[in-house]
């Protein structure tokens, strides 16, 4: 039933490939015509240093900027961490995905960290569409130093640790074993 959708957990440190791993599963996952919700923050670099992230809808592909490096005096008005300020119109606009995406076949909520584990603030509607399940295959990024937290959260969940991109190839093949790989045709 569309209540027991399997969670894999994609864990790993800094750039070490989570976010390419869950948009390169989109992909293959639309290709077969299954329907995908959530997002994914992509990196925004700026001679060779990441600057920014932006939050891409995985249903529509549409992006927002969702963070800024921190410098002096251009905090954003959403929550911040040491090293990033988030705007929170474009969370609020991520927590609107995570709630649409009610019941899709592929969600993926990149990524859940302090703000949400720790602050109760952030993706926390990205939080509340794991918990309720109405997926297929929920993949979700948390740091290496957080997913204790998501394990207790979801303890039948399976972690795929990553620990470089020379693997995606073999991580996109685990992840695509977790699902019952006949689209929805």
């Amino acid at each position: 039933s569309m209540s027991t959708g399997k969670i894999v957990i994609i864990t790993g440190n800094i750039d070490c490939g989570k976010t390419s791993l869950c948009v390169a599963a989109a992909e293959i996952y639309r290709s077969m015509r299954w329907s995908i919700g959530g997002v994914a923050t992509l990196g925004v670099f700026h001679q060779g240093e990441k600057i920014a992230f932006d939050a891409q809808d995985q249903g529509s592909l549409e992006c927002r900027r969702l963070a800024d490096l921190r410098t002096d005096g251009n905090d954003q008005d959403g929550p911040s961490t040491k090293r990033w300020s988030f705007s929170q119109d474009t969370v609020t606009w991520c927590n609107g995905i995570f709630r649409g995406a009610s019941g899709c076949d592929l969600l993926i909520v990149d990524e859940l960290g302090p703000l949400e584990f720790e602050r109760g603030e952030g993706f926390l509607d990205g939080l509340h569409a794991l918990d309720a399940r109405r997926f297929r295959l929920g993949l979700v990024v948390v740091r290496e130093g957080l997913k204790e937290f998501a394990l207790e959260k979801w303890p039948d969940a399976e972690i795929l640790p990553i620990t470089s991109r020379e693997e995606m190839n073999t991580h996109l093949k685990a992840i695509q074993s977790h699902a019952d790989f006949r689209p929805n045709l």
